[in-house]
């Protein structure tokens, strides 16, 4: 069980860790510390400390610009429509929050003891919030040029799985689709607790394949959590398949030890390493459905 109300001094290594996977060392740190705090923990301070809602707002706005810049350069013959889609999804609440988890983020949040006692480590809407305001903060501190980086990092693997990408409308249909054809199994879903009050109870639900934990979503019904939880599984299966380019398996985004040849198909978060450039996909030979 983790330590629950975490001081700013029990943040500090996880910090430093998550610049090290971002590739990023910030210049003020006090952006990053406000990227990670909620507001729950800075009204509990004697000295309110700022939180991360502003850099939520501006981080919103440059991530939506940083994924559109990234999929007008690297498809070029893409069409509008095609490009919109693809933008949205990337945008999408379960997606950030899967680039959240990615980042190891929650181990770095700031939150006040009801909100840590509750959960509030692991509920989606914090780490959505925090991803947004941590890319409002790098803004602030080091501009377009280190974003650039990140979201390359970030994004490119998932465009070599575009049809789990574009999978938001039935996540759970195109997960146990996904799974049966390429892994031969199905999911399986687990409701893990269900916390609150009768009248808005908070169900948290596991989605399983075989004997391995996936991920696990959080929301107000189980059909909800489930649906969420299947997504989110989307997405890091999206990012845990190496990519096929010409023929060759791209390295995985974060090899499982210092023996990992760098190709298997498993993701270890421990590290997030440098992805190559990855070509664009060729368009006349693979067109995104509409």
């Amino acid at each position: 069980m983790k330590t629950l109300n975490r001081s700013l001094r029990d943040v500090e290594p996880g910090l430093a860790e998550l610049e090290k996977r971002l590739g990023y060392e910030f210049k003020d740190h006090t952006l990053l510390v406000s990227a990670v705090t909620h507001p729950s923990f800075s009204v509990e301070q004697t000295k309110r400390l700022p939180d991360n809602q502003r850099l939520e707002f501006l981080g919103d706005a440059v991530w939506q610009l940083m994924v559109t810049d990234l999929l007008f350069n690297h498809y070029p013959e893409m069409p509008e429509g095609k490009l919109t889609r693809l933008r949205s999804t990337l945008s999408r609440g379960d997606v950030l929050v899967s680039f959240a988890r990615l980042i190891g983020l929650s181990d770095c949040l700031l939150l006040g003891k009801g909100e840590d006692r509750d959960g509030g480590r692991l509920r989606d809407s914090n780490l959505e919030d925090a991803f947004e305001a941590l890319v409002g903060a790098i803004y602030q501190d080091g501009g377009r040029e280190p974003l650039v980086k990140i979201c390359e990092r970030l994004v490119l693997p998932m465009l070599e799985t575009r049809e789990l990408l574009l999978a938001g409308e039935n996540p759970k249909g195109s997960l146990q689709e996904y799974t049966q054809e390429r892994l031969g199994c199905i999911p399986r879903y687990e409701v893990i607790s269900v916390t609150g009050p009768v009248h808005a109870p908070e169900f948290i639900v596991r989605v399983w394949l075989g004997e391995e934990a996936i991920a696990e979503a959080t929301a107000g019904n189980r059909r909800e959590a489930e649906r969420r939880a299947a997504a989110l599984a989307l997405m890091l299966l999206s990012q845990r398949e190496p990519a096929v380019v010409n023929g060759a398996v791209a390295p995985c985004a974060a090899p499982c030890s210092e023996s990992c040849p760098g190709t298997c198909p498993k993701f270890c978060g421990d590290i997030l390493t440098e992805i190559p450039d990855l070509p664009p996909i060729d368009l006349e030979d693979e067109e995104i459905e509409e």
